[in-house]
């Protein structure tokens, strides 16, 4: 009798890795289409970038080239760089985040105050910039901010520039490349991504509702705390039946689900039996 073979539905872990993933909800192709709309205003800010950083550079022949963003991007832990961030005055996170080699910076800031370079030279830098060096990067930080800004729309926002980390999560990033004169140095620019606020209140309308919806079916166990005692282990290893103890009952009682207090209230009598009458409700 000729045996028969069944293909199993299991596919090994090495080879899944490398089949296609297929965007099923449309999340990655809409944050691609973010990530485009942000690039093509972006590419309108290497020219004038370039103008500024020329005056800054003591009008030296100077030209920056912005390579596009890139999306899920995170930071080379292992390099050693100089980090900045930049955050909106008022703003409670940091918007975009500027890393430099130590290397890079030192030479930008002899190219900065009229020193000269010469092609392929090394030159040994210390691991911790000098002030100068770090008011340069920040004022290069702050004319990109704002050039970016104005072509984002958004205006004069009062840029805090200050030292930072590295920062984590997704972020979008891109390297700017500064050729000055016969020179170039490089940096990168870590950005933090829009939200997309209407997906998120849809997301939080639609909980809501479904929240309003399970309300009636939902059983929870209501906990009244009439009074709490404190004795020692002693004390209650010694309590025997019958023996009585004194409650200093609360003028008002808290009520729990869980651990969690949602109503306070005071012991009443109605209809010769005690309720539990509601003077206080927990808002959320």
């Amino acid at each position: 009798m000729p045996s028969t073979f069944t293909r199993s539905a299991l596919i090994p872990a090495e080879l899944g890795a490398t089949l296609p993933r297929y965007d099923l909800f449309g999340r990655e192709r809409a944050e691609q289409a973010r990530l485009n709309g942000f690039n093509s205003l972006f590419c309108q800010v290497a020219a004038p970038l370039s103008a500024s950083l020329s005056q800054l550079f003591n009008s030296a022949d100077c030209e920056l080239q912005l390579t596009p963003f890139a999306a899920n991007q995170q930071p080379d832990a292992e390099e050693t760089r100089v980090w900045l961030q930049a955050r909106a005055a008022g703003a409670s996170i940091p918007q975009a985040w500027f890393a430099i080699t130590p290397a890079t910076l030192y030479r930008l800031a002899i190219l900065f105050f009229g020193g000269s370079l010469q092609p392929g030279s090394q030159v040994a830098v210390q691991k911790n910039p000098s002030d100068s060096e770090l008011r340069l990067f920040q004022r290069l930080c702050r004319y990109q901010m704002e050039h970016l800004c104005g072509a984002l729309g958004w205006g004069d926002l009062g840029w805090e520039i200050t030292s930072a980390t590295p920062p984590e999560g997704d972020l979008w990033s891109c390297e700017g490349v500064l050729q000055l004169g016969e020179h170039r140095q490089s940096w990168q620019l870590w950005w933090r991504p829009p939200v997309d606020e209407e997906k998120e209140s849809t997301q939080a309308h639609n909980l809501a509702d479904k929240l309003h919806e399970a309300l009636p079916n939902t059983p929870v166990q209501l906990r009244v705390v009439l009074a709490q005692m404190q004795m020692t282990l002693a004390e209650l290893e010694g309590l025997k039946v019958g023996e009585v103890l004194a409650l200093d009952m609360y003028e008002s009682m808290p009520a729990l689900i869980g651990h969690r207090p949602c109503l306070r209230g005071r012991l009443a009598e109605q209809g010769g039996s005690l309720v539990y009458q509601v003077n206080a409700v927990a808002e959320e």
